[in-house]
């Protein structure tokens, strides 16, 4: 009897987009239309505890800036990347992480705000 092999859990990982064409695509398509952003309940929470609007995350997608490498999602296989917006309010750095997705879609994973002494830390 031959064995059965899922290929979808072989597949190699994608490679991800240099920090500045992720940017570009990012900025494009928050500017274009907000209706190809989808937000995550996770998001939606952080938002709430953390004092965020829908506005807030779209100023950070469409000016925010990729500074650090992005991370990969096994299980959704995306690769995601965090926006930093420095001086957000006054004083306070915030930043985005979003997922690319086929068909120009963006994923909001979440928001945050962001201490400078954590450096390259992603802090949920």
């Amino acid at each position: 009897m031959e064995k059965v092999t899922d290929l979808k859990n072989h597949a190699k990982k994608p490679q991800p987009q240099s920090k500045r064409d992720a940017q570009e695509i990012i900025h494009q398509l928050a500017e274009k239309d907000s209706g190809n952003i989808y937000y995550t309940r996770h998001v939606k929470e952080q938002m709430l505890e953390r004092g965020f609007t829908y506005n807030d995350i779209l100023t950070i997608l469409r000016e925010g800036v990729i500074k650090i490498e992005p991370r990969y999602n096994e299980k959704k296989r995306l690769w995601a990347y965090r926006l930093d917006f420095v001086n957000f309010t006054g004083s306070r750095d915030a930043g985005c992480v979003v997922a690319i997705q086929q068909k120009g879609r963006l994923q909001v994973v979440t928001i945050m705000w962001i201490d400078p002494r954590k450096g390259d830390k992603w802090d949920d």
